[in-house]
């Protein structure tokens, strides 16, 4: 299967629909929680890139910046 959204990808997977390359702000509970496992690690590279993008020449909005430090943390805790 191809799929593009990772939360259907996550479903997939717990339900035992075979292996699934995934993120791993996506699964990390289910990681803990020994509902998934991780396989195939010496194969995968840990790399990729996450853009947060907005019009330049503005001022980042309290609200924005908000979201920014919400996904730094949920997304890559560790990495501040």
């Amino acid at each position: 299967m191809v799929c593009n959204n990772i939360e259907t990808r996550v479903c997939f997977a717990l339900r035992g629909r075979g292996l699934a390359c995934l993120p791993d702000f996506a699964i990390r509970d289910a990681l803990a929680e020994s509902r998934l496992c991780s396989v195939l690690d010496d194969y995968m590279e840990g790399t990729g890139n996450f853009y947060l993008l907005w019009p330049s020449g503005r001022q980042v909005s309290p609200r924005l910046r908000a979201f920014i430090d919400f996904m730094g943390v949920r997304m890559f805790p560790g990495s501040s």
